[in-house]
């Protein structure tokens, strides 16, 4: 058989990394090797993975690199010709790898196969969330950058990928917070092939204090992978859809974030209306460069209980929350 690699990258997981652990183990493809990367880890992780796991994983620690690093790393420390990338809170179906297996013989085109993703809340209360719609797809590069789409639902353990992808598109970016979306830009845009595996699911959690859950991290994670992505993205339509979805970033940014001075925030609308004015019309121009110049205004719709009609006033308006 052929091997995989699954490299777990782990920071301050356990004891959720024990179910990522037993569910790598547990895979009914047989020739497979795990690896634990530890980003700094400060709760019970390596004690908690030497005494459970001994000999049937290989454990790495090292400084915290985000998960990009921790990605980098596994993949340095693997030996497989496919690699499986899995966070510690996430875990696998038994026969994930197996169902994907298939598709890599099926396909002999296929870089990266993708199969469904099933969300689960680690916490009380009610849900949050809801399932992406998780699909083939035929052009991977327009779906990742439409601007009314989810990123066709990747998330990184939904993927198989052969290992000469790494070596085509390079290493993971360690200076990116959540470097996935960065990463499936730059595999789309090398030409990867991603192929759709149906049946093949892996879990995500979701779980208060996540670094996915903080919008207005993931926002500025997303514009400055854009503003990165439009230094290589030179073909159309493509380069166009990226100016579109960044223009309307930064243009939710310089209104709802309070961080952002007065002139700063009026800066940024400026340059997102440059980047495409027939995104960034007149009108909600005008009402974002009001509520920019009031003082508190930005504060107010950025309240929980204006959330709903912010958003509602944003696709009214033309542009996306």
């Amino acid at each position: 058989m052929t091997l995989v690699s699954i490299a777990i990258v782990a920071h301050n997981n356990w004891p959720d990394l024990e179910l990522a652990v037993e569910s790598a183990l547990c895979q009914s493809w047989q020739d497979t090797e795990v690896i634990v990367v530890d980003n700094e880890s400060t709760d019970g992780t390596e004690a908690g993975i030497l005494r459970r796991f001994e000999g049937r994983v290989r454990y790495v620690r090292q400084r915290n690199t985000l998960d990009g690093g921790g990605y980098n790393r596994g993949i340095a420390e693997s030996n497989g010709d496919f690699i499986q990338l899995l966070d510690g809170d996430d875990f696998l179906a038994p026969n994930k790898i197996a169902r994907q297996m298939e598709i890599f013989d099926a396909r002999a085109d296929a870089d990266i196969v993708y199969g469904e993703t099933r969300q689960f809340q680690g916490h009380a209360g009610r849900p949050t969330w809801s399932d992406w719609d998780t699909r083939a797809h035929d052009d991977m590069l327009a779906t990742l950058l439409d601007p009314a789409g989810d990123g066709a639902g990747l998330v990184i353990h939904a993927a198989l990928f052969h290992r000469s992808v790494f070596d085509r598109v390079g290493p993971w970016d360690e200076t990116l917070t959540g470097a996935d979306f960065d990463y499936w830009l730059r595999c789309a845009w090398a030409g990867c092939v991603f192929a759709f595996s149906p049946g093949a699911w892996c879990f995500h959690r979701r779980r208060e204090g996540q670094m996915s859950s903080d919008r207005p991290v993931m926002v500025q994670r997303t514009i400055r992978t854009l503003e990165k992505a439009l230094m290589y993205i030179d073909r159309e339509p493509y380069r166009s859809m990226a100016r579109s979805r960044l223009a309307a970033l930064r243009f939710g940014s310089a209104v709802t974030d309070p961080e952002l001075g007065r002139a700063e925030a009026l800066e940024v609308l400026r340059e997102s209306r440059e980047l495409d004015p027939s995104r960034i019309k007149n009108l909600p121009y005008a009402f974002a460069y009001a509520a920019v110049s009031i003082p508190g205004a930005r504060r107010l719709l950025k309240s929980t209980p204006l959330t709903d009609a912010r958003r509602a006033l944003a696709r009214t308006l033309g542009v996306l929350d």
